[in-house]
């Protein structure tokens, strides 16, 4: 409770500051005195109306990254994990169909070393056990940005992988509605609506959804047996029923063109029945999920000589999970647990245009809590509350050279955790509490070169760290078993690539090229990984230490003015460096080792034409890579057609037209051949 008085504190004075500063300003202004006025320079910022202070601009960053804008997903039956899985350098997993948990990893990282964002506010500690991409909804995203290695400090945090940043829809100038509603296999459905208007000053934006699946495909069941097909069999899924609703409300106000306040709050539930391995008819696992973010921003621009532009934020998260096995289905004894995660924080982005280049300085203050009601009296011990409280602060310069062809942008995060811990009771009936406080320094730079208008060269370096979450160290969900003792990972991060883009006119043939090219490397010690038992549960561990390495590319080609065609592969090559020889040497678990997407598109007026391939090759599902532990190869192929009858687009899709059945997470199938209409009528 004091730590929450202190962020308060924190955060009426972040608030204060801006305003002080305007005071400052004016003061100036009114002294009749000449001023001397500081060089001005050029904001490396979009020129977009919705652009905002503490946003980022991927092509004014030296990291390697990817932007998913909303027209790509618009009007279609698509999921976040669809969707970002096509990009270059990125795989997801995912344990089954519609609403199905699904994770994702950026250049051969573990889901918990991504961090992953929804319009600047940190999902990861909240979530626990990585974040779950199944209970963000597409409906309300504006645009998906993918930071692959090294990330801008606007990202209060970042890791090993990188940042996933979801950016949600802002209202624009003229007034937007909008209703969709799409149907598909499995007895899929989608229904969603928005309005959104800024007339003046005010401005507001109400988006919500609803979407749902039966997710009762037919799949080949290997009988537990996958070296015996001859006893496999055809069987429906059973107990995979999804339903989830999601509301998002934005109120906003501009004071003047340099100071605006914003409020957003986003509502979302889920009601999910969890299949068990073995298929079970009878199975009762649920997993019920509420979450509710909300926040307020205050941005001042502008201010003093200096042109400081700030944006002071306040933001609180509470998730709730409730999770049950009436029959010890998946966890061999029934059980009955209630898990909720708190997270308070404030946060200050101040952003200085200098002569030379951009400022930028962050500082958050935030407090987590988590806490685990065990309804089931027949265990022996419980989960008592435990809270981690932090501060990050961050500065980053980027310095631009040779008119702006030449960036150095040279970061230093400093970070303290201060964990306090209560894991169970001790045998004579106490509680087991542990206080933990520790500090990191973590340094980056990043280095980009325009060579002329076509070619850019780009190279990155960073160190990272990354806490172990609650549910790492605390979890007990079925087949998963958290375990206290893991050690925080600690990491490093390279590459080196370039990016071509060169346009020829509608004229030719060929109208515009674009490659984006990197080797990338990382090495993380005591890396935190599942390892399975024989009964299928798993529990994290540390490893001494684990390297990846390899080569993305993306290429984007646009033929005859109506053909796109896109090309992006992936291969890495991960290394299990264990101090345990039947693991040394060996394939990091649920990573692929190559992944391919073709993709052709034709557009033509309203109507739009697709076709996808996609190719994922050498994944094990365990640490010792095992013959019986090696994924089969992932091949699927995905077709769609849209058309647009003035306000009226109507989309219809075919998902793994090959109805080939395959398992990223063991034992969890996902679904075969599907096909879905959706449309969307805007007013």
């Amino acid at each position: 409770m004091i730590f929450v008085k202190r962020i308060l504190l924190v955060f009426i004075a972040l608030f204060l500051v801006p305003e002080f500063l305007s005071h400052l300003n004016r003061a100036i202004a009114s002294d009749e005195s000449p001023v001397t006025m500081a060089p001005v320079i050029v904001s490396a910022k979009k020129a977009e109306e919705n652009f905002q202070t503490g946003d980022v601009d991927p092509e004014q960053t030296t990291a390697f990254s990817a932007t998913i804008t909303h027209d790509e997903f618009d009007g279609k039956m698509e999921t976040l994990a669809n969707v970002i899985e096509k990009e270059a350098g990125i795989q997801v997993t995912q344990t089954g169909g519609f609403g199905s948990y699904s994770s994702v990893s950026l250049r051969g990282s573990s889901s918990e070393q991504v961090m992953v964002y929804l319009d600047g506010i940190l999902l990861n500690e909240a979530s626990g056990g990585g974040v779950d991409l199944s209970n963000i909804s597409l409906s309300d995203v504006e645009s998906v940005e993918i930071y692959k290695g090294m990330a801008p400090i606007n990202f209060n945090r970042s890791s090993i992988g990188g940042v996933v940043n979801i950016k949600t829809l802002r209202a624009g100038k003229e007034m937007q509605k909008s209703i969709t509603a799409g149907y598909g296999s499995f007895n899929t459905v989608k229904l969603a609506g928005l309005i959104s208007h800024k007339p003046g000053p005010f401005d507001y934006l109400v988006s919500a959804d609803y979407s749902g699946s039966d997710n009762d495909f037919d799949y080949l069941n290997p009988n537990n047996t996958r070296e015996v097909p001859e006893d496999d069999y055809w069987q429906k899924r059973n107990h995979a029923a999804v339903n989830q609703h999601n509301i998002l409300a934005k109120l906003g106000y501009d004071f003047s063109s340099d100071s605006r306040i914003d409020l957003m709050n986003q509502w979302f539930e889920k009601d999910q029945d969890l299949p068990d391995r073995s298929n079970t008819k009878d199975s009762n696992i649920r997993l019920d999920t509420k979450r509710n973010i909300s926040s307020i921003s205050l941005i001042k621009n502008n201010l003093t000589d200096f042109q400081l532009n700030t944006r002071t934020g306040f933001e609180y998260s509470w998730k709730e999970e409730a999770y049950s096995d009436e029959f010890g289905n998946a966890s061999h004894a029934p059980i009955d647990v209630i898990y909720l995660n708190r997270r308070y924080s404030g946060d200050f982005f101040l952003e200085s245009i200098t002569a030379y280049g951009i400022l930028n300085a962050r500082i958050e203050v935030s407090r987590e809590e988590f806490d685990a009601d065990n309804k089931n009296t027949s265990e022996s011990t419980d989960i008592n509350q435990s809270h981690r409280n932090s501060f990050v602060t961050a500065l980053q310069y980027s310095l631009m050279l040779l008119d702006d062809r030449v960036m150095i942008t040279p970061a230093v995060n400093y970070t303290v955790f201060d964990d306090h811990r209560e894991s169970g009771t001790e045998a004579i009936g106490l509680p087991e509490t542990s206080h933990v406080k520790k500090e990191y320094v973590t340094p980056q730079i990043g280095f980009k070169y325009a060579v002329n208008t076509w070619l850019t060269l780009k190279t990155n370096a960073a160190r990272y760290i990354r806490e172990p979450s609650f549910f790492e160290l605390f979890g007990d969900r079925g087949y998963f078993k958290g375990d206290i003792d893991i050690d925080a990972e600690k990491g490093t991060n390279f590459d080196i690539g370039a990016d071509i883009h060169q346009s020829f006119g509608k004229r030719l043939i060929l109208n515009d090229f674009r490659l984006s090219t990197a080797f990338f490397s990382s090495k993380v010690d005591d890396l935190i990984v599942m390892v399975y038992d024989s009964g299928g549960n798993a529990q994290p561990k540390n490893i001494a230490t684990s390297t990846v390495h390899g080569i993305e590319s993306a290429i984007n080609i646009q033929l005859l003015n109506h053909f796109y065609l896109t090309a992006n592969t992936t291969l890495q090559d991960t290394n299990n460096e264990s101090n345990q020889s039947a693991h040394n040497g060996k394939e990091l678990p649920g990573r692929f080792k190559k992944s391919f997407l073709g993709k052709i598109e034709f557009r033509y007026n309203g109507l739009k034409l697709f076709s996808e391939y996609i190719l994922q090759q050498d994944m094990y599902y365990d640490i010792p890579n095992l013959p019986a532990g090696k994924a089969e190869d992932k091949k699927e192929l995905n077709a769609g057609v849209s058309i647009l009858f003035n306000d009226l687009l109507v989309t219809l899709e075919g998902k793994n037209l090959f109805d080939d059945i395959y398992e990223e997470f063991y034992k969890y199938p996902l679904p075969g051949r599907s096909f879905s209409v959706t449309a969307k009528y805007t007013f």
